[in-house]
């Protein structure tokens, strides 16, 4: 949500600058010789941003505008991955709206990309350049290198400490007050949970004293609670993690994201603080072997 006058050019000519900064923004997905996808990066250029009047239509109607947009679907083949289109609510009121495809960003992207929006809109409004650094690298460099280790030996040990940490792991037999589909829908959804202030301030210093992050002590509850409704004892969770263990991925625009699998022995008699240590060890294990993806772990 944008507030007070907005120079429609301006904040077209600073997303294409963004854009032209990350070349995975202007990256399509092409298949090649011998049907295996390639990226291509087309090169630089404008990038559209249509504007639409809301004014007088309400929330409801700014919401009906969202959905649509996000409701059309991509050409990886073609692009563009990345369009917009900017709501004017008001006389100083607007919404930008951005989608772009999961395949070339992720949570910590999205970061980066509207601080870097932001930067140069600021910069372009003064009549000046934002002041950005090239880039060490781009998304195309990381998917090399990628590459390159996973079909090289470094691979091996990661993968063995996978292969002994998931042995045998079982199911988790959640009893759910309906039956499972014969079909899988995919049709998911999430429940907010609010957590007061004081209990998040109670655990964070429970999880100090154990040399634990929140995230530890959140996923030691996590584990009680399905422990608790399952009576299993062994329980695996899967996390996503950022993926980005070089320092010059951090600015960088992609989909670096992974999942982890943490398998967390828990049991009746264990207090919080013992589990809390289970999943401490559990974690810090799997961040040191997370370079491995996802899939590759399944296909192992």
């Amino acid at each position: 949500r944008l507030r007070g006058v907005v120079d429609v050019g301006v904040l077209e000519g600073a997303l294409g600058l963004v854009v032209e900064r990350h070349e995975v923004l202007r990256t399509v997905f092409r298949e090649g010789v011998g049907g295996v996808v390639e990226q291509v990066v087309l090169p630089g250029g404008g990038v559209s941003l249509p504007v639409v009047d809301v004014s007088g239509v309400g929330e409801g109607g700014v919401w009906s505008v969202v959905e649509e947009e996000t409701g059309r679907g991509f050409d990886l083949s073609c692009g563009p991955l990345l369009r917009g289109r900017l709501l004017r609510c008001g006389v100083d009121e607007w919404v930008l709206v951005l989608c772009v495809h999961h395949i070339v960003v992720d949570g910590w992207s999205l970061g980066v990309l509207v601080e870097e929006l932001g930067e140069a809109y600021g910069a372009l409004s003064g009549g000046g350049v934002p002041g950005w650094g090239v880039l060490p690298v781009q998304y195309a460099d990381f998917a090399v290198w990628q590459r390159e280790w996973l079909s090289g030996g470094g691979v091996a040990g990661q993968v063995d400490f996978w292969r002994g940490r998931l042995a045998g792991a079982p199911a988790l037999d959640v009893v759910g007050d309906r039956g499972r589909p014969v079909r899988s829908s995919f049709a998911g959804d999430s429940v907010p949970v609010r957590v007061s202030s004081g209990v998040v301030g109670r655990l964070g210093e429970v999880a100090e004293g154990e040399s634990a992050t929140l995230f530890m002590a959140l996923l030691a509850g996590f584990c009680g609670v399905l422990h608790r409704f399952t009576g299993q004892g062994d329980v695996v969770v899967g996390t996503p993690v950022a993926g980005r263990t070089r320092t010059e991925l951090e600015g960088l625009v992609g989909f670096f994201v992974n999942t982890l699998a943490l398998r967390c022995g828990v049991s009746g008699e264990s207090s919080f603080r013992e589990v809390l240590r289970e999943v401490r060890g559990v974690a810090l294990d799997a961040f040191a072997h997370q370079d491995v993806p996802f899939e590759r772990i399944v296909q192992e």
